[in-house]
């Protein structure tokens, strides 16, 4: 007795739907997600339209930092003390930094713990910068906010989500600026910076204590673009999870 034969249905091969198995890409997620499209433009030009954007915004950017040098010391003539315009607008955008990590905190309370601690790390740079106002209490009177500051954002920490989101924030985008300027103010500026260990060989006699401080300020004032620029995408996400919500876009873009 012969088996009835299946009809094969003839016709373009359908891709299959969006499954734990078989995930959506999380761009065309996003892009058909709503209120994502704004966002992230569908379309491979737009996409490299919007790359090259990008790269010309980070070149303006960075063209700060030979500008507030050149202020501090061709304009007001001061070279580069505590109150000059280099350090302020490294005090500025790490307060912007602050602000802007607590406030993708506030809207995303999955990733509250993670983003709370690496605002309260921020704001140990920020308290550490303004270490010549504590000096006003006493010499050295900075290390004790920074302490409180680092004690109770790591006990706020330990009461909220912190390892899944964090490592979600590692495969991010934000992560890799974030990262590179951490590296330039916490590394390269004290290396490449340092009088002692380069430019006093290099300019012998020539040396001038002006210049180790400009190369050195003028790297840290880089970094903490690089930072800023990071927290700037860090809001973004938090805000492109929140409107994504519990759909395809926020579970693969967000956990």
């Amino acid at each position: 007795m012969s088996m009835p034969q299946r009809e094969v249905q003839e016709g373009p091969v359908q891709a299959p739907l969006s499954s734990p198995q078989n995930p959506e890409p999380v761009s065309e997620t996003l892009r058909r997600g709503k209120g994502a499209l704004r966002l992230f433009p569908a379309g491979e030009s737009t996409s490299i339209s919007w790359a090259l954007m990008e790269g010309v915004a980070l070149s303006l950017v960075v063209a700060i930092v030979p500008f507030a040098l050149y202020l501090d010391f061709a304009v007001i003539g001061h070279g580069v003390p505590d109150a000059s315009v280099t350090e302020t607008l490294q005090e500025l955008i790490l307060l912007a930094v602050v602000g802007s990590v607590l406030y993708a905190g506030y809207r995303r309370p999955e990733e509250r713990g993670f983003l709370v601690l690496a605002a309260g790390l921020f704001g140990c740079m920020l308290l550490r910068e303004l270490d010549y106002l504590f000096d006003y209490i006493w010499q050295g009177f900075w290390v004790w906010p920074v302490l409180l500051t680092f004690v109770a954002a790591t006990l706020f920490a330990r009461k909220h989500p912190f390892l899944v989101p964090f490592r979600l924030y590692l495969q991010s985008k934000p992560y890799l600026f974030t990262l590179f300027g951490l590296i330039t103010v916490i590394i390269f500026s004290r290396l490449f910076g340092s009088g002692n260990v380069l430019w006093e060989d290099l300019m012998g006699p020539n040396y001038s204590h002006e210049y180790k401080s400009a190369i050195q300020e003028g790297l840290e004032l880089f970094g903490y673009l690089f930072i800023g620029y990071g927290a700037m995408l860090t809001l973004l996400r938090s805000r492109i999870c929140a409107r994504a919500g519990d759909g395809d876009a926020g579970r693969n873009l967000c956990g």
